[in-house]
């Protein structure tokens, strides 16, 4: 059955058992997409608020691998009070040899031999190097279009907003370092003769042919997904690490942003696109002026955000375990600092997702301790709260709230709409936080927090005559935030 979608026509295989009128309807009946927010550039808007975006999402595959359970997965998401899930839509996937977290086919970007699903129709030419026929790049794959769908309706039905990772880098070429063996852009994989170069020249414009199909299924992808008002996008995860040169990479890049500006300009809404500039931190000083907004990875401290500010783009830290352990003390720190540093969007990996574990319900060790995904998502909704109770439109990063510090040594994070509202975050306990604050006249409202459980530790209202005044937090033994509001 051809179904012409977008000007185009592509073979459907056999949907699977989804409300496909359901999603058809919804979807093109939505609000106006997420955007930046128009008072305050650094910051995202949704649905006629400000707000910032934070997740603990599976390992990016929950659309292309057929075994997991991507319902119960965004029910377990919008149960935690996070809105915000990462994604590959099937351009990508990993072999069952790289091992994450549990090991064995635990992997969402590994599925199981057969149980892969992409963009491309596989064609009657047997020979995949994954198990199954060779695919057709000249046609779109119906079923997969119906799941990626029914994946972003599902989500926006729960508050959640989907950041799509368009393209990936490629780690290597056997099933133990990488993809590109694996790749339906590889030659030996698809029925085209498309994609004969070495996994290292994936993300440059050495193969005109190759660059071709990258571009194609960019525009089909954000053709299919522009009804959807919860979805934003990433044009390529981590190009820096291509084996190619910076300057080829950058070409590359480019010309993916190129062709993603170029169909988004023809479509009813605009939807959002990120760069991924960097692991860490880096100060970036330009961009292709497609970009809306740039995440980093690993950004551990947080320099990236106050060094970015400049930029005056919504900024995320999008992947993470960093370099501080697994557990959920530093991922609280972390996102913490992050967004009160002056960040939109805070994600981190969550390793007790897994193909047969769409609940996150598992602890899992690793090399450097054990994660509870149950209890990371706990704590970052109570960041959630914290930052929703703001006047986030206001708020800027700032050091001048902050005085009589220890000159060695960063006492916290605070975002300010000066005169009116202050929120801090001290991410070292062990002796108490002390400030001075410099206030107008008036009364005000001081509360302090456990980022851990949100506990209300002190709190009190006072008269305050105007100029400084001395703040002191509870002596805690890890973290504390605080909240000053003029009533």
């Amino acid at each position: 059955m051809n179904i012409p979608i977008a000007g185009a026509c592509w073979q459907a295989t056999a949907v699977p058992a989804i409300a496909v009128g359901a999603w058809l309807l919804a979807s093109f009946a939505t609000a106006a997409p997420i955007r930046i927010h128009p008072e305050n550039p650094h910051l995202f808007e949704w649905r006629g608020r400000p707000i910032v975006l934070i997740g603990s999402t599976e390992h990016y595959g929950a659309v292309l691998n057929l075994d997991f359970d991507y319902r119960t997965y965004l029910d377990t998401i919008h149960a935690a009070g996070l809105n915000l899930v990462r994604v590959v839509p099937g351009t990508t996937l990993e072999g069952p040899a790289t091992e994450v977290w549990r090991g064995g086919d635990q992997n969402t970007m590994a599925p199981r031999p057969g149980r892969y699903i992409a963009p491309w129709a596989r064609s009657d030419r047997p020979g995949y190097a994954g198990g199954g026929n060779k695919f057709d790049l000249d046609r779109w794959d119906g079923a997969f279009f119906a799941r990626l769908k029914d994946f972003v309706h599902l989500a926006a039905e729960r508050g959640i907003v989907v950041e799509i990772t368009l393209l990936y880098v490629l780690y290597g070429e056997g099933p133990d370092n990488g993809n590109w063996s694996l790749h339906p852009l590889n030659a030996a994989n698809n029925v085209n003769g498309v994609g004969r170069g070495d996994w290292h020249r994936y993300n440059t414009l050495d193969d005109p042919a190759l660059v071709a199909r990258q571009e194609a299924v960019i525009r089909q992808l954000v053709t299919a997904l522009n009804p959807f008002d919860n979805v934003v996008y990433e044009i390529c995860d981590e190009p820096y690490l291509s084996g190619a040169s910076p300057a080829e990479t950058e070409a590359w890049q480019n010309r993916m942003l190129d062709a993603f500006d170029g169909v988004r300009r023809k479509l009813p809404n605009r939807q959002l696109v990120a760069v991924n500039p960097a692991n860490l931190y880096a100060k970036v000083d330009r961009v292709h002026p497609a970009v809306d907004w740039l995440n980093f990875h690993y950004a551990s401290p947080p320099a990236a955000a106050p060094m970015n500010h400049h930029l005056h783009k919504p900024l995320g830290f999008d992947e993470t375990p960093g370099n501080q352990g697994t557990n959920a003390l530093p991922r609280r720190r972390e996102a913490w600092a992050w967004l009160l540093s002056g960040g939109a969007l805070y994600n981190n990996l969550d390793p007790s997702f897994a193909t047969d574990d769409a609940t996150g319900s598992g602890r899992v060790k690793q090399p450097d301790g054990t994660f509870d995904g149950r209890a990371v998502r706990a704590q970052l909704k109570v960041l959630r709260d914290f930052m929703s109770s703001l006047d986030l439109v206001r708020m800027r990063p700032t050091e001048t709230f902050l005085q009589h510090r220890p000159q060695t040594a960063k006492i916290g994070y605070v975002l300010a709409a000066a005169g009116r509202q202050y929120a801090v975050y001290v991410p070292r306990g062990g002796r108490p936080a002390r400030f001075v604050a410099d206030l107008p006249t008036g009364e005000w409202r001081a509360e302090w927090i456990a980022p851990a459980d949100g506990r209300v530790l002190a709190n009190e209202s006072f008269r305050h005559e105007g100029g400084p005044r001395l703040l002191e937090s509870p002596n805690v033994a890890e973290d504390v935030a605080f909240r000053l509001t003029k009533l």
